[in-house]
């Protein structure tokens, strides 16, 4: 952390203690939180914007069922490349991975993909992570795949928009608007600028169902390319069905628009289930700690005593021995009850800390 920061020692310290702090309060441990702060400060940010990131990638990487590097690296790709908060990315991926036949996780990787070229077409974070999870729900491909996907079909117009061709099947600017002017859908603003991608695929939605099959094959070979069109169809089949036709892409972008406060909503009652196994182990504690008490430390006491005064009686005569073992006997007896009492406690122990081990996970 020090070499990470360039911080004093004291400082570093101070870190450390925050990190404990934050760790006792989200019932994580703070080696995960570490780990994820170093990945930040690598970054160049200010604490608190460390902190904040810290206290989203938490959330993420629990309710994700993710490693906390893992989650840290996904939330930096979508908060550095759409320019959103680590909050509001966490809001999202959270929403959109439980209400799609997806899961946070996947939202995450697939946006990590795609995140780079969408800003360049006006494609907000929302419209990319319901695109995806829409697609998901459709086709029901790895999330790698959807991502590349979505990115290979951004990269293709990118081309035809810089160079003015794709190097892919040499489609030209020209042969984008012509195919999309066969639908009455515009390419270009009143000023001759790409218009936003989100608004271009509404469009051809819109159209979509009025269209046969050969035409509908054209504008998606034209648009995603031939390997791509088929991620492409899957998107325009369900955005066709509208807002009012049950489109999950619209719906779904409209829940993320309104999914503030949804991490920390589900993180809540992934704290639940770790406070349940917490409790279990406090138990189980305080089980094997009530052992330790006057009573349980005076009868061990008693009975190591005993033993060595029995053998040491049984260095005597012959008559000696006659008294020294039965004594021997009751005072390994004492001892034995003792032991057991301590094997008891420590199965509960170990048991409370599987079942803890279990529900937080």
């Amino acid at each position: 952390m020090r070499i990470v920061t360039g911080r004093s020692q004291a400082e570093v310290n101070r870190l450390g203690q925050g990190y404990r702090a934050m760790a006792r309060e989200m019932n994580v441990s703070a080696t995960e939180i570490a780990t994820a702060a170093v990945e930040f400060w690598r970054q160049g940010l200010d604490e608190d914007e460390v902190n904040r990131r810290l206290e989203a990638t938490i959330q993420y990487a629990k309710i994700a069922a993710m490693e906390f590097d893992e989650a840290a690296t996904l939330i930096t790709a979508a908060t550095n490349t759409m320019d959103i908060s680590a909050r509001r990315v966490a809001d999202v991926f959270a929403y959109l991975g439980d209400a799609s036949a997806s899961g946070p996780d996947e939202i995450g990787i697939a946006m990590q993909k795609a995140s780079a070229s969408a800003m360049e077409f006006g494609l907000t974070f929302e419209w990319l992570g319901a695109y995806i999870a829409a697609i998901s729900e459709q086709t029901r491909q790895a999330p790698e795949v959807i991502g590349t996907a979505l990115n290979s079909i951004m990269a293709r117009l990118h081309s035809i928009k810089q160079r003015g061709f794709s190097e892919e099947d040499e489609t030209k600017i020209n042969d984008v608007a012509k195919a999309l002017s066969t639908i009455d859908v515009a390419l270009l603003d009143s000023k001759g600028n790409w218009r936003d991608m989100s608004d271009i695929f509404d469009d051809i939605a819109a159209q979509w169902d009025m269209l046969n099959a050969k035409q509908q094959s054209y504008i998606a070979t034209t648009m995603a390319g031939t390997r791509q069109q088929n991620s492409f169809l899957a998107l325009m089949n369900d955005m066709a069905k509208g807002v009012e036709g049950g489109s999950r892409a619209y719906e779904l972008y409209a829940g993320a628009m309104n999914a503030a406060g949804t991490a920390a909503q589900k993180y809540a009652v992934w704290q639940e289930s770790v406070t349940a196994a917490q409790n279990s182990l406090t138990a189980a504690l305080q089980s094997f700690y009530a052992l330790l008490d006057a009573e349980w430390m005076k009868d061990f006491y008693d009975g190591a005593a005993g033993l060595v005064e029995i053998f040491t009686a049984g260095t005597e005569a012959m008559r000696g021995w006659n008294i020294a073992i039965p004594a021997a006997l009751a005072g390994m007896a004492a001892l034995v009850a003792v032991v057991y009492k301590a094997v008891t406690a420590f199965k509960a122990l170990k048991m409370a800390m599987a079942a803890g081990s279990g529900l937080a996970s």
